[in-house]
């Protein structure tokens, strides 16, 4: 039965007892002064008594004034009370519902209810309304038999929401479209996950996680994409990769036992770029073709700084680099990767060698500072 509808009836049922009083008050005093003392002689001092069980269909208590406050009473659903504060008006109520459950409402001093607690095949819940009389606040028990509190924005909107879940506590922040803003949750694994979500839709924005091997941080495009991925390798080492709107990966930052390193990847997914420290400690510079085949390499040696090109067979046909003297060598290659042509800039002088395809042990020619340009007989005889 509704709160309103028992309230109609209370009220019913306290002017039919206040006009069955007065009808009671007219036959006592027509009865005469004999009749009322022979009665209490009968009944006794009732204050010198004491009453096992008192039994009645409903009990009122009055004030001074026989002003009702207190109604205790039965409905067709069970047991019920109702108080009353000085001007009439029900602050409190508390009886039983339809299923068997038992209920309490608190209202304020016109009546208007403001705090719900109560129980169903779940648990006990509790609601708090504001003067709107819109909810602002509920917890219970959910189908679980896990706990949650949900608290409301004036209107009634979810606004922020604690639960539990087979994994672990769940806590939750709202957008003005009522979709899941901020989530902080614990994963089948133990691990704690926060994710601020990056659309009015509640769509996925940043996540930031832990696996076995330490913290993890994830940023999503708008497409649900993962765009960059931030985490720890088995090793314990950071890596950060930066993906396409499609989410293919084309830039990786990282480390490994050498130091760290850079990669570029092109619409195939192949590594075209990479820059990276070797096993001696010094910087590497790699370009690679379309697919993935090393073309160019910038490095260090023991020596200086040195450059290397290979064509589309794999052979370095170009080599550039500081001798152990510390002068600067140029040596070009055929198709073949067979020298061809060097050039050595010495402290004293500079050369050029050229070496003949038939023979490898010594260069066919030397120019030199201190060598004559050949004559055109020589030229002829070659």
């Amino acid at each position: 039965m509704h709160t309103d509808a028992r309230l109609d009836r209370l009220e019913s049922e306290i002017s039919a007892l206040r006009k069955s009083n007065r009808r009671l008050r007219l036959v006592c005093t027509a009865a005469g002064l004999g009749l009322c003392a022979a009665f209490a002689l009968a009944l006794g001092d009732a204050r010198s008594r004491v009453f096992d069980v008192l039994k009645a269909e409903q009990l009122q208590i009055v004030d001074q004034a026989g002003k009702t406050l207190i109604n205790l009473g039965t409905d067709a659903d069970g047991g019920t009370l109702f108080l009353q504060n000085a001007q009439g008006v029900t602050v409190l109520a508390a009886y039983a519902e339809g299923p068997g459950t038992g209920a309490i409402q608190l209202s304020d001093e016109q009546g208007a209810t403001r705090i719900n607690l109560n129980s169903d095949t779940d648990g006990g819940k509790l609601a708090i309304l504001n003067s709107n009389d819109v909810n602002t606040f509920q917890t219970g028990v959910d189908t679980g038999g896990s706990g949650y509190a949900v608290v409301f924005d004036a209107q009634g909107n979810p606004r922020i929401s604690q639960s539990v879940d087979t994994d672990g506590g769940v806590f939750t922040l709202y957008n003005l479209a009522n979709a899941p803003a901020i989530q902080m949750y614990a994963d089948d694994e133990a691990r704690g996950f926060l994710a601020v979500n990056g659309s009015i839709e509640g769509s996925q924005g940043v996540i930031l996680s832990s696996d076995i091997d330490g913290g993890s941080i994830a940023l999503y495009n708008a497409d649900g994409m993962n765009a960059l991925w931030g985490y720890v390798t088995e090793d314990g080492r950071g890596i950060l990769s930066a993906a396409s709107e499609t989410g293919q990966v084309r830039v990786s930052l990282g480390s490994d036992d050498d130091g760290g390193n850079l990669y570029l990847s092109n619409t195939q997914d192949a590594s075209v770029v990479g820059l990276y420290v070797n096993s001696e400690g010094r910087g590497n510079a790699a370009l690679r073709d379309e697919a993935g085949n090393d073309r160019a390499r910038l490095l260090v040696d023991r020596d200086g700084g040195a450059l290397f090109l290979g064509n589309k067979a794999g052979n370095t046909v170009v080599e550039s680099y500081a001798s152990p003297e510390g002068d600067g060598l140029l040596i070009l290659s055929d198709r073949n990767a067979a020298t061809r042509v060097e050039s050595v800039g010495a402290k004293e002088s500079g050369a050029i060698r050229l070496w003949d395809p038939s023979r490898n042990d010594a260069p066919a020619r030397v120019i030199g500072t201190d060598s004559k340009p050949d004559s055109p007989e020589e030229n002829d005889a070659e």
